[in-house]
């Protein structure tokens, strides 16, 4: 199964998070089910957020190994990769670091799921919200129905 993009994301939570005003007891009811919903998002989003860290850290590593000439033949062939000829200052290896295609990626790939984890507590954070939201509503309808 793929994993949602922050666009779907978004637009799932457009659609859960409507409260059908004329049916307010089972959008109470429906809030446990939704919040469920979006903890697991949020739990697979951090894990995968860890996941990319350690491959960021692993990458970062090797890159290091790489541009200061410390691979074997068998270690630059493993990992696709040719020799490097040039001698790199150590106040310049951040520089070539950072724009290492491969650490690029990672790095992309950890600031998407950093915004994804980010929306997922705002959401998560407004359904806790959502069963006041509705019971203010139910409140209000008796109040404006004159019932106490």
């Amino acid at each position: 199964m793929n994993r949602p993009t922050l666009k779907q994301i978004q637009e799932m939570v457009d659609t859960d998070l409507a409260i059908d005003r004329t049916e307010l007891e089972a959008e109470s009811a429906r809030s446990p089910q939704i919040h469920n919903k979006y903890l697991r998002l949020y739990t697979e989003t951090r894990n995968i957020l860890h996941s990319l860290r350690l491959e960021k850290s692993r990458v970062k590593k090797l890159k290091w190994l790489y541009y200061n000439g410390k691979l074997s033949q068998e270690e630059l062939e493993a990992n696709n990769l040719e020799p490097f000829h040039h001698k790199i200052l150590k106040t310049d290896m951040q520089t070539f670091l950072d724009a290492d295609d491969d650490l690029q990626k990672v790095t992309a790939k950890i600031l998407m799921n950093e915004e994804i984890e980010n929306y997922l507590e705002k959401v998560l954070s407004e359904i806790s919200n959502r069963r006041w939201t509705i019971r203010n509503m139910i409140e209000w309808l008796k109040f404006t129905n004159g019932v106490n």
